[in-house]
C-alpha cells in the first residue's frame, strides 16, 4: 500500500491544506476574543477567538475557534475546528477535531478522528475504540484499545496499542517503549526505524511502490473523506445553531422547488465565470474578479452541504412530525445524510453525477431563498414570512 514519496508528499499536504482551511474557516465564525456559549438541551455549541469548556458537558459538544481548550468531562460526542486545540476530557464518546495543531491528552471513550498540520496524542491518553489520524507531523503516546491508522509525512509512534497499526508517510519511527498487540505495517519510501526495546506480537511489513502501488491511495482517501466530512458537519451544525429560521427555509426552498433550484443554479455556475472574465479584462475590476473567484470556488461545497441540510431536515420532521426539531437532532441526521452520501460517491457510475446535482440544486436553493430574504419590495408588496412550525401544529391540533 506504498506510493512514492513525491505523491506521498503531495497528497499528505492536500490533506493537511483542507484541515487548516476547515480550521481558519471555525475561527473567523466570531472575532470576539472570549467564546460565545449556545445551551439546547443538553448539547453546548461554542465559538469565538477563544473557547474553553468551563464546566462538564452532558451531552454532545461542538465548539470552533481559534484557540479551543476542553478540559472538562464530555458525556456525549465532540467535534472541535480551530487553529490550536487543547484536547483532555475526559471524552465519554467518540472525539472529532481538525485543526492546525491538535493535542489529545486525556481519556477517549470512542473513536478518535483528528487531522491537522501537527497531530499529538499524549501520554496520558486513553483511547477506548479506534484511531484515524491525517497530518504533516504525528506524534503519538498513550495507551490504544482498538487499532491505529495514521496518513502523515512523519509519524513518530511509542505507545502501547492493543490492535494493529498501519501507516502511510515518508518516514516512521517506532521509539523504545512501544509495544503493539498486532502487526505493524508501513507504506512508504524507506523502512521504518524501529527502536531495539519495541514489542511488536504481530507480523512488520514495510510495503513499498513496487510492490504494490496503489495500497496507500485507501489510508490517504480515507483520511481526507474523515476531514472533509468533518468539516462539513461543523460547517452545517454552526449554521443549524446561528440561523435555525433560516436553514429552514432553505431546506423547504429546496425541497418543495427542486426544479427551479436546479435551473437557478446552474444559470449560476455557467453566467459566474463570464463576470469573472469581464472583471479581469478591466484593471479596476481585478479585486471584484478575485473576490468572485474566492466565492466561484465555495459553490461546489455550499450547494452540496446546502443539499445535505435539506434532506436531513426532512428526515428530522418525520422523526418529530409535530414539533420543530432540536439542534442535536438536526446535526444528527446531517451526520448521517453526509455519510451515506459518501458511501454512494463510491460508485464510479453515481458518485460524481450525484454530488454535482446536489450542489447545483443546493446553490440555487441557497440562492433564491437569500433573493426573497433582502430583495427589495414595493411597500404595497407583503413580506412572506417563514411559517412557525409550533404554531402551524398547534392551529391544526386546535
Amino acid at each position: 500500500m506504498a506510493c512514492s514519496s513525491v505523491g506521498m508528499r503531495r497528497d499528505s499536504n492536500l490533506i493537511v491544506i483542507l484541515a487548516c482551511a476547515i480550521g481558519t474557516l471555525a475561527c473567523q465564525t466570531s472575532t470576539r476574543e472570549e467564546g460565545s456559549t449556545l445551551r439546547t438541551g443538553s448539547d453546548l455549541f461554542s465559538f469565538g477567538s477563544k473557547v474553553r469548556l468551563a464546566e462538564p458537558a452532558s451531552g454532545d459538544v461542538i465548539a470552533a475557534g481559534e484557540w479551543v481548550e476542553i478540559g472538562q468531562s464530555v458525556n456525549g460526542d465532540a467535534i472541535v475546528a480551530g487553529r490550536h486545540l487543547t484536547l483532555k476530557g475526559p471524552f465519554a464518546s467518540d472525539l472529532y477535531a481538525v485543526g492546525e495543531q491538535v493535542d489529545v491528552d486525556g481519556a477517549v471513550g470512542g473513536s478518535l478522528r483528528a487531522a491537522g498540520q501537527t497531530v499529538r496524542v499524549g501520554p496520558q491518553a486513553e483511547l477506548g475504540a479506534g484511531v484515524s489520524i491525517a497530518a504533516g507531523d504525528a506524534e503519538l503516546a498513550g495507551t490504544f484499545e482498538d487499532y491505529l491508522q495514521v496518513a502523515a509525512g512523519t509519524t513518530r509512534l511509542d505507545a502501547n496499542v492493543a490492535g494493529d497499526v498501519e501507516v502511510a508517510g515518508r518516514s516512521l519511527d517506532v521509539g523504545p517503549s512501544t509495544v503493539v498487540g498486532g502487526s505493524l505495517t508501513f507504506h512508504g519510501p524507506v523502512p521504518p526505524t524501529i527502536a531495539s526495546g519495541a514489542q511488536i506480537a504481530g507480523e512488520t511489513m514495510h510495503i513499498t511502490e513496487a510492490a504494490r502501488p496503489d495500497g496507500s491511495q485507501r489510508v490517504l482517501g480515507m483520511a481526507f473523506a474523515i476531514a472533509w466530512l468533518l468539516g462539513l458537519g461543523v460547517v452545517g451544525t454552526l449554521a443549524y445553531a446561528l440561523l435555525p429560521e433560516f436553514t429552514r427555509s432553505v431546506g423547504a426552498v429546496v425541497r418543495r422547488r427542486p426544479g427551479h433550484s436546479l435551473l437557478i443554479g446552474s444559470a449560476l455556475l455557467l453566467a459566474f465565470p463570464l463576470g469573472i472574465l469581464c472583471s479581469f479584462l478591466s484593471v479596476i475590476g481585478v479585486p471584484l474578479g478575485l473576490l468572485a473567484l474566492y466565492l466561484y470556488l465555495l459553490f461546489a461545497p455550499m450547494g452540496y452541504l446546502t443539499s445535505c441540510m435539506a434532506f436531513a431536515d426532512l428526515l428530522s420532521e418525520r422523526v418529530r412530525p409535530r414539533a420543530e426539531a432540536r439542534v442535536s437532532l438536526r446535526a444528527l441526521t446531517l451526520v448521517l445524510v453526509l455519510t451515506g452520501l459518501a458511501v454512494l460517491s463510491t460508485l464510479p457510475w453515481l458518485g460524481l453525477p450525484l454530488g454535482l446535482l446536489l450542489a447545483v440544486i443546493g446553490l440555487g436553493g441557497l440562492a433564491s431563498s437569500l433573493w426573497d430574504r433582502f430583495r427589495p419590495r414595493r411597500s404595497s408588496e407583503p413580506v412572506v414570512q417563514t411559517p412557525n412550525l409550533k404554531a402551524r401544529d398547534a392551529a391544526h391540533e386546535t
